[in-house]
């Protein structure tokens, strides 16, 4: 499948396709993270970092991803994905100067995944960040299998190998296939708190006291307090650094 890379500041009409792509690609409790509110800012001032893989042939929409500029001192552990999401836009606010790229989002359609394009993915970043003179690409990495694995720490989780040695989660072991190196684990990185009906809405089962809860498309349990009306999730991510 041949495929070119467009940016959000050079084709903004693909656009348009985010939310639905966004719904396929992510269970619903996972759209209250906090993205929505970031995403001016993704389509505004960081709008060359936007990207969009489109099909040559068709010019249908392949897939998206979504990066932010960021500045780490090189002592200090990297953040977690929610709090990247309001220190990016803060640090360009302040005229700080952006020394990694971290690549918070990337979606595939059905129909184009094992085509090449999550390793294209990593390449485009790479190219813009080198571009820009940043030293470094670091992801925050969402397993792709761990939903099927919800009761293992994800410190266990990511030693898994294949019989070959290779890690067992793919998209772990495409970052390692592609050059990163695994950097550290953020462990409060996504945190969702609402109330038991909107977790009861958002996941289609109901919650009838209160304890841990496996929920579908979740990477750790959800934690239930009926006494006060309250359900939270907290979700690591597991950080890949690419240095250039």
């Amino acid at each position: 499948m041949e495929f070119q890379v467009v940016s959000h500041r050079d084709q903004p009409e693909f656009s348009d396709r985010l939310s639905e792509l966004e719904g396929e690609s992510f269970p619903e409790f996972l759209l209250q993270d906090g993205f929505d509110d970031c995403r001016p800012h993704l389509l505004g001032e960081f709008a060359r970092y936007q990207l969009y893989f489109v099909d040559t042939a068709g010019g249908n929409l392949l897939g998206a991803a979504n990066a932010l500029p960021y500045y780490k001192q090189a002592d200090e552990h990297l953040p977690g994905f929610q709090q990247l999401l309001t220190i990016a836009p803060d640090q360009f606010r302040r005229n700080i100067m952006s020394n990694v790229l971290c690549p918070v989002q990337a979606m595939v359609v059905d129909d184009a995944r094992g085509s090449g394009v999550s390793e294209r993915i990593i390449s485009a970043y790479k190219d813009l960040a080198s571009a820009d003179g940043l030293k470094a690409i670091c992801v925050p990495v969402r397993p792709t299998l761990k939903p099927l694995y919800p009761l293992a720490p994800i410190q266990r989780y990511i030693t898994w190998t294949r019989e070959n040695g290779e890690k067992f989660d793919p998209w772990l072991r495409m970052q390692e296939r592609t050059g990163a190196q695994f950097t550290e684990i953020t462990y409060d990185s996504t945190v969702i708190t609402a109330t038991v009906s909107e977790w009861e809405s958002w996941t289609g089962i109901k919650f009838p006291e209160s304890g841990e809860y496996v929920i579908q498309g979740g990477h750790v349990p959800l934690v239930i307090d009926r006494e006060n009306d309250t359900g939270r999730y907290s979700e690591p991510h597991v950080w890949y650094t690419y240095q250039l």
